[in-house]
């Protein structure tokens, strides 16, 4: 079986105030994406890493080892959705192993550990979706549509979701071909387009360190640089 990890790296990063996407800005002394490639090729899972991002950023991704685990690039799409559609359809044009596993995660995310990478994988023996979450630390209002207060949320029912998250191909390819058919409706993830296209489907949570956080305001260097360099 076929294993494949998918590093979605198509943001613009708006929210950092620059004009270089967060995912290829320096931190601790590499690019942001570099961490990501790094742990998944250390893992030795995998025999594919594929990095979708905008074409003018192709020469911005480091070069890595040779090692057992080829590298592909390819264009992204104009939002999340459509880089995760892209990078299914490219791997079906030299992938015919239905049951392949992939793990798709954000560039952004470079804290990832690769205790987390073996536990989803490992969970995709058993399970066609697994996703990395962490437990809710804060007490967490729920507000109205004009922003007052509207109750409180139980914490102990509520997980918050990070990546990778992991699926079997042909699964995740069905719920897309069930999302086409709705033009409409935008996901921020692809476990949500699961659970609104195939509501039937066990979705596996695997409990993730809870730094494992995205990098969107200028801030989070600050506390990236400081985990990354312990």
């Amino acid at each position: 079986m076929t294993s494949i990890a998918i590093i979605l790296a198509g943001g613009s990063g708006l929210r950092m105030n620059s004009d270089l996407p967060k995912q290829f800005t320096l931190l601790a002394g590499k690019p942001v994406i570099q961490y990501s490639i790094e742990a998944f090729e250390n893992s030795g899972l995998f025999r594919h890493i594929i990095i979708v991002c905008h074409p003018d950023y192709f020469k911005l991704i480091p070069d890595t080892p040779k090692t057992l685990c080829k590298q592909h690039i390819i264009s992204g799409g104009a939002s999340r959705n459509e880089s995760t559609e892209k990078a299914i359809h490219y791997i079906r044009k030299f992938m015919k192993d239905a049951d392949a596993k992939l793990l798709f995660h954000d560039a952004a995310r470079p804290n990832i550990s690769e205790k987390t990478i073996r536990n989803l994988h490992t969970a995709l023996s058993k399970h066609s979706v697994a996703v990395a979450v962490s437990k809710m630390n804060d007490t967490i209002y729920e507000t109205d549509t004009n922003g007052k207060f509207s109750e409180i949320k139980n914490r102990d029912l509520l997980v918050k979701a990070q990546t990778p998250q992991a699926f079997r191909l042909s699964l995740i390819e069905k719920a897309y071909q069930l999302k086409n058919q709705d033009k409409n409706r935008i996901f921020t993830d692809d476990v949500s387009i699961i659970k609104a296209y195939i509501p039937e489907q066990e979705i596996l949570f695997v409990n993730d360190n809870p730094w494992n956080i995205k990098l969107t305001h200028p801030e989070d260097f600050s506390v990236l640089e400081a985990l990354l360099t312990v």
